[in-house]
């Protein structure tokens, strides 16, 4: 049934779907371009009916962007059996060289007014075609994109100079939007100067963007701000106007830049345009009444109330503590690479901590309400941190009640290092006492610590990362390992408030032991154990099967068989994850007859030697994660159950180093033996440190990506460590 709406009406249905806004479609700042995209395109909104295809073509037209041969190709077929196509086309992205195709494109577009063209062609493009058909536009705005791969060569060259030689004749051209901070030094340098040449003399040329200036700050000395050296040949165009910074200035920058223009040369003063970064605190102006004091008519409870709650947010902890809260080490607790929070809190990390530490100078007030806050969350990670924690304590032990989650790293527990008399190279660690005087340092330092962290919700050794997935386990030359017998204090100490045990090692007493150490840890929800302490199950411990009532993430980094027994006769009521970072042994079968049915993920490591399938010991696991460090090859025994396993829907895999060709090309192998009989719901396999390719030439190389298009056939995808599939991309069609 045919659309009954006014094409005005779907218009504007339509335009927020195929709009491309002018920030990304002239976005030259990132490596990665911000169309490479793996989602759904959006013309497949045109054919939802007659009338949406045609009020969308001319929105579709109106910006295009070209990021592979085979696009190029495609729009070149399409403008020429519609040649009316063409005129809709008002701004052009091309993101490489792609062919003759080019030609036939341009020459059919005589409306563009913008123009992106990339100069980082590599040899094994073909920019002819682009190169014959720029004479047939006359742009308002050329946009250049550049990077300093790949160097210079026979067509980047040739691209360069067809570039310049146009903007000299091109009659419209007013603004031109170039990458350069400054005239490269190596790879670039051709480019660059190529094209600012030709700058120079372009006849109507108004405003010439820049993206931001060479800012040089060195502690003690006065901010110097470099403008691009090639902006002195481009002034020299008698009919330009401005020169345009893109990206917005902090106010310190602005100053000093002005300051300087002031000093140097004060027309430039009035040429230069730039606005300032979004988000600036304004000026203050000067108090009213210098003598006012915020909150000062409330009483005592409600200033506490409202400046805590303040303190609380400045110091960031309501991050951590949405962690505490939250399910451990799964996928959901991740910050993404490309997550806006990912990149605050990682630029703002030392901002926040010294801006923490400041706090309690303040005031009285603010000195009591951000001690505890101050406290919260300890990680000593230097060397000499336990000691002055460990002094700060004994001098002020109602500190120690603040303390939610304790992270102690080997290397704090070293004595601190008196840099002033140390003359050997910063990377030399034979200064260091032996591993032996540090765990005899830090099994002293806990025996009075752990009395005090009467609050204590996390443990962990090695910086533990609480965002890892799945969970990281440290190598044990770098794993702090404490005693049994501090273990077992911890037990009867922190055991009704301890939430996490992480990246630490318990040492093994040669005796075997009870099950008595676990009945303290009923608020336990996440473990992780490394130790091969052997435990008994007699009758005696019956009352003990109770144990770990909370457990719902289990990390076994190293373990006696006999560990495995004894969770299989407990009832762990709310057990969900089981990571094995080691193989497993004979004694999982029962843990797994048991307590299969409450799994929703099971990780083991690669080099397992197959003793138990998993697959058939989990009958109704609906993820299984496979952890292969080095991507040295799964074998496809791991993944085979003996009859077919009906509620397995996703498979993981994830490693630690980079992968390679020769690691892809066994990876493909494993892919390609998967037997989907086997596996009838397996719907995706994610791998967790792999990234899709994100142009043409790189997507041409990928192994990985022939062995996701022929899954995809099999009805199963392949995503990447965020969760995006891969989606097959437009084919060049043989002539």
């Amino acid at each position: 049934m045919g659309c009954s709406l006014p094409d005005e009406i779907i218009s504007e249905i339509l335009s927020p779907a195929l709009k491309i806004s002018e920030e990304t479609f002239s976005d030259t700042s990132r490596v990665v371009s911000p169309f490479a995209s793996f989602s759904q395109s959006t013309a497949a909104l045109l054919l939802v009916c007659k009338a949406w295809l045609r009020v969308a073509t001319p929105l579709l037209y109106s910006v295009v962007v070209i990021r592979s041969k085979a696009q190029a190709v495609a729009l070149e077929e399409v403008l020429i059996s519609n040649p009316p196509f063409g005129a809709f086309i008002k701004k052009l992205r091309v993101e490489g060289g792609y062919g003759s195709s080019m030609k036939i494109i341009l020459k059919a577009s005589p409306n563009i007014t913008d123009i992106l063209l990339s100069l980082a062609v590599w040899s094994s493009d073909t920019v002819a075609g682009l190169c014959k058909g720029l004479d047939s536009i006359d742009p308002i705005r050329v946009i250049l994109y550049d990077a300093e791969e790949p160097r210079n060569n026979q067509q980047n060259l040739r691209l360069a100079e067809r570039v310049a030689e146009c903007m000299q004749t091109w009659k419209r051209l007013t603004v031109v939007d170039l990458p350069y901070y400054d005239i490269w030094p190596d790879t670039g340098f051709s480019r660059c100067s190529i094209v600012c040449k030709a700058l120079e003399t372009a006849p109507n040329l108004k405003e010439v963007v820049i993206p931001y200036p060479i800012v040089v700050a060195m502690p003690g000395l006065m901010m110097s701000v470099q403008l691009p050296s090639f902006l002195t040949q481009v002034r020299k165009n008698p009919s330009l106007r401005q020169v345009k910074i893109k990206e917005p200035l902090p106010r310190d920058v602005a100053t000093a830049m002005e300051r300087q223009f002031t000093d140097m040369d004060p027309t430039l003063k009035e040429f230069i345009h730039f606005t300032l970064k979004s988000g600036l605190p304004a000026e203050a102006a000067p108090a009213s009444n210098p003598l006012f004091v915020p909150l000062q008519s409330a009483p005592q409870s409600v200033q506490d109330d409202i400046w805590g709650q303040i303190l609380y947010f400045t110091m960031r902890h309501q991050w951590l503590d949405k962690y505490l809260a939250c399910e451990v080490h799964t996928p959901s607790r991740r910050f993404e690479d490309t997550d806006d929070e990912w990149d605050t809190a990682s630029e703002g990390f030392d901002e926040t901590y010294y801006t923490a530490i400041r706090l309690p100078l303040v005031s009285k007030q603010f000195k009591r309400l951000a001690i505890p806050y101050l406290y919260r969350h300890i990680s000593l990670i230097n060397p000499g941190d336990l000691a002055r924690f460990s002094t700060t304590l004994g001098n002020n032990p109602s500190l120690a009640k603040h303390v939610k989650t304790f992270c102690l790293t080997k290397e704090a527990a070293r004595p601190e290092i008196d840099w002033s008399s140390y003359s050997a190279s910063p990377f030399d660690f034979t200064h260091w006492a032996p591993d032996g005087p540090v765990l005899r340092a830090v099994e002293d330092a806990l025996q009075v610590l752990f009395p005090q962290l009467e609050g204590l919700v996390v443990l962990a050794g090695g910086e533990h990362d609480m965002d890892s997935y799945p969970p990281f386990s440290h190598k044990e030359e770098v794993m702090l390992t404490i005693s049994w017998k501090l273990f077992q204090m911890l037990g009867m100490l922190a055991g009704g408030t301890l939430k996490g045990f992480y990246n630490l090692a318990v040492s093994a007493p040669n005796d075997i032991q009870p099950l008595l150490v676990w009945e303290p840890f009923h608020a336990l929800r996440a473990l992780e154990w490394n130790s091969p302490v052997r435990f008994s199950l007699d009758a005696d411990d019956a009352r003990s099967l109770g144990m770990l009532p909370n457990l719902e993430c289990l990390s076994l980094v190293a373990y006696d068989p006999s560990f495995l027994d004894v969770l299989a006769a407990a009832e762990l009521p709310s057990i969900r994850r089981m990571f094995f970072h080691t193989g497993i042994s004979a004694s999982a079968r029962g843990f797994f007859e048991k307590h299969s049915s409450k799994l929703t993920e099971v990780m083991f490591h690669a080099d397992d030697d197959g003793t138990v399938n998993l697959l058939d010991s989990c009958p109704e696991l609906p993820l299984l994660t496979c952890l292969d460090p080095d991507w040295n090859g799964l074998e496809i025994s791991l993944f085979t159950p003996s009859k077919p396993h009906l509620r397995l829907g996703k498979l993981l895999v994830t490693g630690f180093t980079v992968m390679l060709h020769k690691e892809a090309k066994r990876l493909c192998k494993f892919l390609d033996a998967i037997d989907v009989a086997l596996l009838p719901s397996l719907r995706e396999i994610q791998l967790l440190a792999f990234n899709w390719p994100t142009n043409e030439r790189a997507i041409a190389k990928n192994l990985v990506i022939h062995a996701a298009e022929r899954l995809l056939e099999k009805n199963i995808k392949i995503s990447d460590r965020n969760g995006k599939h891969w989606t097959p991309r437009l084919k060049t069609r043989k002539r």
